[in-house]
């Protein structure tokens, strides 16, 4: 297993930069996931990586080695692509053995080596089977199999699970993390789904018009968007304008929609900022309720709601462009739209936003 550096890395085609110069460094055995929406250059990156591209600027190294001008072939990497690209002539074992033939390892390695991964990926009763008898979740496991089967030093996957359904895609998330943890080897994996990148990164790299937004664990990302664009890309959130009023000890006041409210950072007086509260942050109560000491809070008037299953979505028209949305229990009895509530949060249940 190895590590993989890319240095001032970029991409362009003429005039047309696909990829700004990009510094990221992959640790040895870690899975990081490059997120974003389509063509913010994450699949660009994953092509220079795997040497299908050749940069236009930068170094790409493998552990020590450097591999920028080496071709696909003499890298030692393992790729899974989202239609699995099984070879449907062959048979399970003959898929995953592929690329220890095509190296001319001894039969008998070949034979432990297809087992112990048949094993692993938890199918060891379809060696004699074809592609077309196993389900997709099925051929996704044997599509990783066989890219780890000669020992690469990196695996690289593109959108792996794009074709497969809601349900088997979440199955699959977990079966992939397994497989990479046991093995232990570096992996990049790309998406663009947010989710499936939180569930399965020890890192995540946010990418956004060829550029790299932040790269944190998605605990981060989560909780301390660095960009405007991470804190809306990455989950829901809300997206307000406010005006500074005042610096404190360690918190400041704004104004939001002519009412007072302050956030957990000293800022200078007068200045246009947007904060970011996150829906689970937002309280609900009714108008005459009582809010806690020391939350920052907000009148409105209900104006939509939506069940989505574990939790309802609600939107208060607070005299803001947009309505803030949160989240409230199910459970619970839900106001109606047009009535007089109140909303609160906590001043360090919101982050600053840069402009």
């Amino acid at each position: 297993m190895a590590s993989v550096t890319l240095r001032g890395v970029s991409k362009s085609y003429g005039d047309v930069a696909a990829l700004e110069p990009l510094d990221l460094e992959i640790k040895q055995g870690e899975f990081v996931t490059l997120l974003g929406p389509s063509g913010c250059g994450k699949t660009t990156t994953l092509r220079l990586i795997a040497g299908f591209l050749k940069p236009s600027q930068g170094r790409i190294l493998f552990g020590g080695d450097d591999v920028t001008e080496l071709p696909p072939h003499r890298r030692e990497f393992g790729m899974v692509f989202q239609d699995y690209a099984l070879f449907p002539h062959m048979t399970i074992g003959e898929n995953i053995a592929f690329g220890l033939v095509e190296r001319g390892r001894p039969k008998a390695e070949i034979d432990a080596r297809v087992r112990e991964l048949l094993q692993l990926i938890q199918l060891k009763d379809v060696e004699k089977r074809y592609p077309t008898e196993l389900s997709g979740g099925q051929q996704q496991r044997v599509a990783v199999a066989r890219a780890v089967a000669h020992s690469p030093q990196v695996l690289l996957m593109d959108e792996p699970l794009g074709a497969l359904d809601l349900k088997l895609r979440e199955s699959m998330q977990y079966e992939i993390r397994s497989i990479q943890q046991r093995i232990g080897i570096t992996t990049v994996y790309v998406t663009h789904d947010q989710t499936e990148a939180m569930n399965m990164s020890d890192r995540i790299a946010v990418m956004n018009k060829g550029r790299l937004e932040q790269i944190g664990s998605g605990v981060d990302i989560y909780q301390r968007p660095s960009t405007r664009f991470v804190a809306d890309f990455i989950g829901q959130i809300n997206l307000v304008s406010a005006i500074t009023a005042g610096p404190g000890l360690e918190t400041s006041s704004v104004t939001i929609a002519g009412r007072n409210a302050r956030i957990a950072k000293t800022m200078m007086p007068g200045l246009p900022i947007t904060i970011g509260i996150r829906p689970e942050q937002i309280a609900l109560r009714r108008a005459d309720e009582s809010i806690a000491s020391g939350d920052n809070a907000l009148p409105g008037k209900v104006a939509s709601r939506q069940f989505s299953g574990n939790v309802m979505k609600i939107w208060v028209d607070v005299g803001l462009q947009e309505p803030i949305m949160l989240d409230f229990p199910p459970r619970a009895a839900p106001p109606e739209p047009g009535d007089a509530v109140a909303i609160s949060w906590p001043v360090d249940g919101a982050v600053v936003l840069p402009e």
